[in-house]
């Protein structure tokens, strides 16, 4: 019997409530108002407009958690805290945490989505970036810098990993705000990346290229993976954390369109969350699974053997995987 990743049916259910307190708490903006100075429980609760009875509650619970330090009666960041959940840190990860907390209303629905195998059409916004245009502005924005976020250490970990010395051209497939663009450019300045992306996120990640000052080696191309062309002539075309938000057809024609837009001896690149075959481990990969039922209409996450598949199908060649930590990359030349 495959063992929980927690002790008891119990804990498994209360799990919702750590979670809940960290997001509230970035939601309120309590940890930025913390990294200004220490605070009691009234001059935090005059800052941020909170009651005295929820600021108490609150600040305890963190503290319990380790996420904020208690001295007499002042409340401080723990030094993780003053790192990861300040907004303006570095290594902030607070846009992440927003967009988790976006998400609260769509796992509510789980039930109506193991019923209907689809979530809620007013909810169906949260797992992939739809080409209709239904979600809301500023969630897509918080979604692609919550993306951003998460994927840059994976990002700059598969540029390490490549061998780029005659790579010249890149096709970044639903690319985001450029995340992998930019660790492969930083690699090799000689690239020329093009990122394919829909018309609701291209304004998005120009503002991101722009402002980091790399408009002269990404460009944003606007366009609908299943529907229009990608051009030609990559010497690298990566699909990066697509797939799973895909039916599986939808699947196998995207990597024929990416292997189509290779260049003699191009190189393909599929970075993804994978199952295993028994498609219960590792936990995480089948709990996104969940995440892809209750935010998305067809999305899921595969296994090796049905990405290689579409490789083969697609006419690929010299196929090999490599782990990147919470997410496999499958190389295959044309």
């Amino acid at each position: 019997m495959q063992k929980s990743p927690l002790k008891s049916p119990i804990e498994l259910a209360q799990a919702y409530m750590t979670s809940r307190i960290v997001i509230s708490a970035v939601n309120l903006g309590l940890f930025d108002s913390l990294s200004r100075a220490p605070k009691t429980v009234e001059e935090l609760s005059t800052d941020l407009a909170l009651s005295s009875r929820g600021a108490n509650a609150l600040l305890h619970a963190l503290a319990a958690l380790g996420l904020l330090e208690k001295e007499g009666d002042r409340f401080a960041n723990s030094p993780d805290a003053d790192t990861l959940l300040v907004s303006d840190r570095p290594r902030s990860q607070v846009k992440a945490l927003l967009y988790f907390g976006s998400l609260w209303e769509a796992w509510s629905n789980l039930e109506h989505a193991v019923r209907h195998g689809v979530p809620p059409r007013e909810l169906d916004t949260g797992g992939a970036l739809e080409a209709d245009g239904r979600q809301d502005p500023e969630r897509i924005r918080c979604y692609l810098h919550a993306m951003d976020v998460i994927a840059r250490p994976t990002a700059e970990e598969l540029a390490n990993r490549l061998d780029l010395t005659n790579v010249r051209s890149v096709l970044d497939l639903g690319g985001g705000l450029g995340t992998y663009s930019i660790a492969l450019v930083q690699k090799n300045p000689a690239i020329k990346a093009t990122v394919f992306e829909l018309p609701m996120v291209s304004q998005v990640a120009l503002a991101r290229i722009n402002e980091i000052g790399m408009q002269g080696s990404i460009y944003i191309t606007e366009g609908d993976a299943l529907k229009d062309d990608f051009g030609t002539g990559y010497d690298l075309v990566l699909v990066s954390q697509l797939l799973h938000t895909y039916a599986p057809d939808d699947c196998a024609a995207i990597v024929q369109k990416s292997a189509a837009a290779l260049a003699p001896d191009g190189c393909l690149i599929i970075n993804e969350f994978v199952l295993n075959d028994d498609r219960i481990s590792p936990p995480w990969a089948a709990i996104f699974a969940v995440n892809m039922l209750v935010n998305n209409p067809a999305g899921t996450v595969y296994t090796a053997d049905e990405i290689c598949h579409w490789l083969l199908t697609a006419g690929l060649r010299d196929i090999r995987s490599e782990d990147l930590g919470r997410s496999r990359m499958f190389l295959a030349r044309i």
